[in-house]
Parts: structure tokens; C-alpha cells; sequence
């Protein structure tokens, strides 16, 4: 499920990772340039020119060509709102159920866009149920292969 804006734009999930890419770019350094969103990403420029002057025509980035790229509130708060998307996505698919991280990190990118609001939030309580007692944590991790196992042979 696409993250709405305030304004009722719905993003499309491309433009949602676009966003979030640029956040965590802006995180790690304090400059956001095209050629670091397109080698983040694994795309040519020119598809991250394209894109960014979507983004700042509907307000969410501010944007001059050959400039640094900045998150406005509205983008930001997208941004931050996917990237949480994907973050516990990852950490369930990869903390919890054993997922190995390459593969959790590529389906997580997938699922943050897919999963309703409602579900987001019930897998956030439980991973940080999860989080909270390691007992259960530790029962899972001990008998998941069991259960695993139990699955492929139906």
C-alpha cells in the first residue's frame, strides 16, 4: 500500500523508493546528487533526472539540475514513513523468521509498498513484541527449522 501525501497524491512505489533512497542518502552525508541517487539505485541518471523533476513538480523534493537535492516536509515525511516500512519488513524477514539479509532486504523493498496500513501495524507490535521477549525469540529460532521442514512436505 503507496503512502499517501497530504495533498491525497498517491505516489507510485518507484517514486516511494526514489524518496526513500534520497533519505538515505541525506542520512549517511549531508549532499544528495543525482549521480549518488542513480549508483544507490543501479540506474542511469537520466532515469533519476526524470524522476526527480516529477518529485519536486509535486512539492516533495526542491531540485535544480547540477544541484543538491533536499527533502521538503511532505517528502520527508514520506520518506521516513517507507523507509520504517522497509526497515521492519527486513528486520521480521530477516531477525525473525531467519531470512538471509540479501534476500530479506530485496523482498522487504517489495513488501513495503503491497502491505495495508492495518497489517503494518500489527507486524510492527509484533516485532517489537518479539523484541521485547527474547524467550519467545529464542523458542522460535530453536524450533523454526522443524516447522520449516513440516512445510515443504505438505
Amino acid at each position: 500500500m503507496t503512502v499517501k501525501a497530504k495533498n491525497n497524491l498517491v505516489l507510485s512505489s518507484n517514486m516511494e523508493d526514489y524518496l526513500e533512497t534520497i533519505f538515505e542518502i541525506a542520512e549517511e552525508s549531508s549532499v544528495v546528487r543525482t549521480k549518488a541517487i542513480a549508483d544507490k539505485r543501479g540506474v542511469r541518471q537520466p532515469s533519476v533526472t526524470s524522476a526527480l523533476r516529477y518529485l519536486a513538480e509535486k512539492n516533495l523534493i526542491v531540485y535544480e539540475p547540477y544541484g543538491t537535492i533536499i527533502l521538503t516536509k511532505e517528502g520527508r515525511r514520506i520518506a521516513q514513513k517507507v523507509w520504517k516500512r522497509h526497515t521492519c519488513l527486513r528486520h521480521f524477514l530477516h531477525g525473525v523468521l531467519g531470512v538471509e539479509r540479501d534476500e530479506a532486504d530485496e523482498v522487504a523493498c517489495k513488501l513495503e509498498h503491497a502491505v495495508s496500513e492495518n497489517v503494518m501495524d500489527r507486524l510492527i507490535a509484533f516485532t517489537n513484541f518479539v523484541a521485547e521477549h527474547q524467550k519467545v525469540c529464542s523458542i522460535w529460532k530453536a524450533q523454526k527449522s522443524k516447522f520449516l521442514k513440516n512445510e515443504r512436505k505438505k
